[in-house]
């Protein structure tokens, strides 16, 4: 049947099992390791078995929720962060739904919805300015997002951003900062330093 599914789908998706508590991917199409800068044979040998793995600690919780609604029959869609093979990280939407069973087991069907085209354009624009940007998640304090000139400026004394604080990568602190910025702004606000 997934082989059925895989001849008239388009673009990229892939099969998921859920199982223990855990996701083990049943099939993915050709480009899907491509998503997160993997080879095949990387993303098998690191995703395959344990695809939550590769989301994000922050993200995991989305990912489990859109899984769990799908295994109940809604069709859902989540975005997360993945872990780039480059260092950091690679945004992925999907759209989610229950196909049946699988050994047992539910079977979830995954459409990946973003272009890796869309975003690496999205990033090349702010990558070519020459002002510092960095996106911050307003409750964890979590890196989302760091250009090249933030990168190269290198204020994070060698902290890698993919998972890193704020704090810790623009001031090289161990803790939040007593004057942070996120007390005083609100959601979805542009703040220059």
């Amino acid at each position: 049947t997934i082989q059925n599914i895989a001849s008239f789908m388009p673009g990229n998706f892939a099969v998921y099992q859920l199982k223990d508590g855990g996701l083990l991917t049943v099939y993915f199409s050709p480009g899907v390791p491509g998503l997160s800068g993997r080879t095949s044979e990387e993303y098998i040998n690191e995703v395959v078995h344990n695809a939550i793995g590769a989301v994000l600690d922050d993200d995991r919780e989305f990912i489990r929720a859109a899984f769990t609604a799908a295994a109940g029959g809604a069709e859902t869609e989540c975005s997360y962060r993945l872990s780039n093979k480059k260092g950091g990280f690679a945004w992925i939407h999907i759209r989610l739904r229950l196909i049946g069973e699988w050994h047992g087991s539910h079977a979830i069907l995954v459409v990946f919805l973003n272009s890796p085209a869309e975003s690496e354009l999205y990033q090349a624009l702010v990558d070519h300015s020459s002002s510092r940007v960095m996106v911050v998640d307003r409750k964890s304090l979590r890196i989302l997002y760091v250009n090249r000139a933030a990168r190269e400026a290198k204020r994070g004394g060698g902290v890698n951003f993919a998972d890193s604080f704020c704090y810790e990568y623009s001031k090289g602190c161990g803790k939040r900062c007593a004057d942070c910025l996120m007390d005083s702004m609100k959601p979805g606000e542009v703040r220059e330093q």
